[in-house]
């Protein structure tokens, strides 16, 4: 079911409510209850701001503040402040001024903050013309079945937002509807719900079932746990690419570039992370062969060392700590692995030779 917005519950009519299912019509409830929060969030923020321009200074209690006036008096502030203008005589300017705000533009700022109190009722006044809609049709059928979870980690489902055991805090208790267990019997939710059910709405929800995990999960929730497979599927993708990526020695230990006259790694060598850095280093080897030439052996060496572990990366065969230097030397002598080295060093070979004789023919015409 696609997710409906607050937009669907204001454009649906009394004639098309008649036509839907519990569902449906709950899909357009809970996107108007979400709504409702946001609105109430805008008013209260209205309220904190004439607050501020009504020169009401507030006590700090907890974190939180507390105001020396009710919303009714403060109105009445602000309407008398309103009235009196902006003179210096006005009471409302002299708070602001004496709590430490600035008097430049506050008569201003106190239309403004007014203003957006009054557009914030209009805005609570046209969102319950839009529940009374959505009401009328709950009502006329006799109501159905809901579902609420509420939205904290293990959350309860309740059948009511009035339940008892909720909207005990400072601030109201907020819930997803199950909009899915719109209509279904109790027995159904309770089944879904399992652990979760709240045993004061349902009273009668059978123990086991009541110790069964629960299948009914929140948007939020699934939202969550959809982005955290998302997050494990980019790590899991990661890693592969990473392990790809990498080159070893057949026995798992570091490769390094270098290695000495008896064709073992020097601890002067740099470690190859990668296979891509490793055919990198083959051809660098190749190119100072041919360029400066290699009269100890030293460069074919490395390019040999370099050439067996990027023939076994590449054949795919596995890292194998246990394996020994022998019969590391037994497959390396296997077709497969030797026709693969001796490819990669007669490429990386012929690579060095074009990059050089091409140096060379820059430097002759440089130099004439």
């Amino acid at each position: 079911m696609k997710e409906a917005t607050y937009r669907d519950a204001e454009a649906a009519t009394t004639d098309q409510l008649r036509r839907m299912t519990p569902p449906e019509i709950d899909a357009l409830f809970y996107a108007t209850y979400k709504e409702r929060f946001h609105r109430e969030e805008t008013q209260e923020r209205a309220w904190q701001r004439l607050y501020g321009a009504a020169g009401v200074k507030a006590e700090y209690r907890t974190g939180r503040p507390v105001w020396p006036m009710n919303h009714h008096d403060l109105e009445q502030r602000a309407r008398e402040g309103l009235r009196r203008g902006d003179t210096d005589t006005n009471p409302v300017g002299q708070d602001v001024k004496r709590h430490g705000g600035s008097l430049t533009g506050w008569y201003t700022a106190l239309v403004d903050a007014y203003r957006a109190l009054v557009a914030s009722r209009a805005a609570l006044a046209a969102l319950e013309v839009v529940e009374l809609t959505l009401n009328a049709e709950f009502w006329r059928r006799g109501g159905w079945t809901r579902a609420y979870l509420v939205q904290t980690h293990n959350g309860h489902v309740h059948n009511t937002m009035n339940c008892p055991t909720c909207n005990k805090g400072e601030e109201r208790t907020r819930f997803a509807w199950m909009i899915e267990y719109s209509g279904k019997s109790e027995e159904e939710i309770v089944e879904a719900a399992a652990s979760r059910a709240c045993t004061v709405c349902y009273p009668s929800a059978p123990v086991d079932v009541l110790q069964r995990p629960t299948t009914m999960f929140g948007p939020d929730e699934l939202e969550r746990a959809k982005a955290a497979e998302e997050r494990a599927a980019r790590k899991a993708e990661k890693e592969a690419k990473a392990k790809a990526a990498a080159i070893t020695l057949p026995d798992g230990t570091p490769l390094r570039d270098e290695v000495d006259r008896n064709g073992r790694q020097t601890r002067a060598g740099n470690v190859v992370r990668t296979l891509r850095t490793a055919k990198m280093e083959l051809n660098q080897e190749a190119w100072y062969a041919v360029a400066w030439g290699d009269s100890d052996g030293r460069h074919g060496r490395n390019m040999l060392h370099l050439a067996r572990a990027i023939a076994w990366k590449e054949a795919g065969l596995p890292v194998r700590p246990e394996i020994d230097e022998k019969a590391v030397e037994v497959m390396y002598a296997e077709t497969i692995l030797a026709d693969a080295v001796q490819e990669l060093l007669q490429q990386a070979l012929a690579k060095a030779e074009k990059s050089v004789a091409a140096a060379r023919r820059r430097e002759a015409r440089q130099g004439r």
